[in-house]
């Protein structure tokens, strides 16, 4: 099937593929690049988020229902618990950490590129007019007018 857009043909069985495509292309970032293979479920339909709630700083990410937000070093615990990636992102010597940089980085850029396709994606398949320059002045917590 095909339509017309600006001029140009569009077949709607590419347009499927590429959303397919961007798809596995999140959730190899997320599960291999992000997580590392470590097995990190949230129950989201359970998240709270108290709409009422208009105190300076409240955020449904640290709303107390939410549990799994309780920790927010829990990735970080995850990843230096475990061997292969702790040994990955630095070298314990003294009971002291000793951080490979590099590795950081390239985990940040790996992050990057997760959050960027994970834009990609909503700007894509939300069925609305582009709004991306809307996302940068969003806030996570409110704030004072």
């Amino acid at each position: 099937m095909e339509m017309l857009y600006k001029g140009e043909q569009i077949n709607l069985n590419a347009l499927c593929s590429m959303f397919l495509a961007s798809a596995k292309a999140i959730i190899t970032l997320w599960e291999q690049r992000v997580l590392w293979g470590i097995n990190m479920c949230i129950s989201y339909d359970a998240l709270a988020d108290d709409i009422g709630n208009c105190n300076v700083g409240y955020s449904f990410l640290a709303d107390r229902q939410n549990t799994c937000s309780a920790d927010h070093d829990s990735l970080a615990h995850k990843f230096l618990s475990n061997p292969s990636t702790s040994s990955h992102f630095g070298v314990k010597r003294n009971d002291r950490m000793i951080w490979d940089k590099a590795a950081l980085q390239r985990w940040l850029a790996d992050y990057g590129e997760f959050q960027e396709q994970l834009l990609l994606c909503r700007e894509t398949l939300s069925g609305a007019p582009g709004h991306g320059m809307e996302l940068t002045p969003l806030t996570l917590c409110n704030t004072r007018e």
